[in-house]
């Protein structure tokens, strides 16, 4: 519309200012945006040795309509000086899509590292203080069944694969950030060798934890080679951990609050 020369002057610089502005913002004050439908929920873990607290991770969780799920979590580990930030995301059947891990030690930059899985590749871009700048690809018969990131959150999603294999040994590959028990390494993409890892069901149990009592799912995951037990309790449909031992480690829950089923 033309301004008209007769019109205030406060009325011009009005005019002028609207039509300067894009009009999908216009848009916006016209009608209200539509509410997305993702599923949210959010948690913390304490991290003991023995009865001392050595560590803790917080975690949110985004699930979308279509099964899509998406972790960001931060670990601190105090004996080891280490702060772990991970966004993870899985596909409906619990399949890695993609991943960032950045790794600080004893508050100095050590590297971070970009991930993506497809059906025939693993591949990662990254940059750590120890090797640069590096890129690495690794061609797949079958799709990788899963990638360690060292949460506790993405350690209990395990569960999520052998539910779906009816408890079954899982042979596809496997991946990792790290091969070091605490992912103090890289970030970089480490393949497991062919049973490497070993994956079994144990029942269902009532745990207590500091967030509450939960009926779990109890399973193990034995590092073959280093003939290392641990022992993972997670419960519902999206395998939450409610504590994980292992050796002298305990790891608990201790807040979940949000849509978690």
């Amino acid at each position: 519309m033309p301004i008209d020369p007769r019109a205030s002057p406060h009325l011009h610089r009005r005019r002028r200012l609207l039509q300067g502005l894009p009009a999908a913002l216009l848009l916006l004050g016209a009608r209200p945006a539509a509410a997305l439908e993702q599923r949210n929920y959010r948690g913390a873990l304490r991290y003991l040795v023995g009865s001392r607290e050595n560590g803790r991770e917080t975690f949110s969780v985004t699930i979308q309509p279509d099964g899509l799920r998406t972790m960001r979590a931060q670990c601190e580990m105090d004996d080891d000086r280490l702060l772990r930030d991970v966004t993870v995301t899985l596909d409906p059947d619990w399949r890695p899509v993609t991943a960032f891990v950045q790794l600080t030690i004893a508050g100095q930059f050590v590297g971070a590292t970009w991930y993506r899985f497809s059906a025939d590749a693993a591949e990662a871009e990254g940059y750590t203080r120890g090797e640069g700048r590096f890129s690495q690809r690794f061609p797949l018969a079958q799709p990788a069944d899963a990638f360690g990131t060292h949460p506790i959150h993405s350690d209990a999603w395990n569960l999520a694969r052998l539910r779906l294999a009816g408890g079954r040994e899982l042979t596809s590959p496997r991946f990792s950030s790290s091969a070091m028990s605490n992912g103090g390494s890289g970030p970089t993409l480490v393949r497991f060798p062919e049973n490497y890892l070993a994956f079994a069901m144990v029942g269902r149990e009532r745990v207590q934890v500091p967030a509450g009592g939960y009926d779990t799912d109890h399973f193990t995951m034995t590092v073959v080679p280093k003939r290392k037990v641990i022992h993972i309790w997670a419960f519902g449909a999206d395998c939450i951990p409610a504590r994980m031992v292992a050796e002298d480690r305990v790891y608990e829950l201790t807040a979940l609050s949000g849509d978690a089923k």
